[in-house]
């Protein structure tokens, strides 16, 4: 039977190769894939710790077995240390397109980590972009939504907005005089730290204009 495996939680891309007998006992709540990170009620029966949580979650503390209809107590499920020994040893392969890692149950959370052919999206916020891992670098690099240093204030600036930054915002963009007398300075100049020694000889920023 070959099942999606999950760890923690998280779907991984993996699917079981080959499975003795033994194994061939399936999640005895909603699913009927191979039972992973084994849990055991107090009737005796197991399942998937994320099958069972999410059971408890549904019925609330006082649940069923779906097996036998006996009410366990949700807060005194325990993990199944033999059947985690064996189902972590189950050999598993990756079913990401074009990978071809194959391995241990125990393993499929480090590799699903690191898949080079696993579809992720851009870390850049606003980019809903999707590749797999080994491409993304190099779309991340050129993104629209990846933030740069502003050449002038150094604050970090989504690149796509960099020029109305330097236009509207930035405190230190170059700007020509109003009165067009030539001069130019930045939009916002602190005259105390940029041009004078002494608090007494710093000008107000309105002396230029005036």
């Amino acid at each position: 039977m070959n099942s999606p495996a999950t760890f923690s939680g998280i779907v991984l891309s993996c699917k079981v190769i080959d499975e003795s007998s033994l194994l061939k006992q399936n999640c005895i709540s909603y699913s009927f894939f191979t039972m992973l990170n084994p849990v055991s009620l107090s009737c005796g029966h197991s399942g998937c710790k994320d099958c069972i949580e999410e059971l408890v979650k549904i019925q609330g503390p006082r649940s069923r077995c779906p097996v036998c209809n006996l009410y366990f107590d949700g807060k005194s499920v325990k993990q199944n240390i033999t059947l985690k020994q064996i189902t972590w040893a189950l050999p598993v392969k990756c079913c990401n397109r074009d990978c071809g890692w194959e391995g241990v149950y125990q393993n499929a959370a480090a590799h699903y980590g690191q898949c080079p052919k696993l579809d992720i999206e851009c870390p850049n916020g606003g980019c809903f972009r999707t590749d797999v891992r080994e491409s993304m670098d190099a779309h991340a690099a050129v993104c629209p939504k990846r933030k740069v240093p502003c050449p002038e204030c150094k604050r970090p600036v989504v690149w796509e907005t960099l020029p109305d930054h330097q236009t509207e915002d930035c405190p230190n963009a170059i700007m020509e005089c109003p009165l067009s007398c030539g001069e130019s300075f930045p939009r916002y100049v602190d005259y105390k730290t940029t041009y004078l020694k002494t608090d007494e000889e710093a000008p107000q920023d309105s002396d230029h204009l005036s």
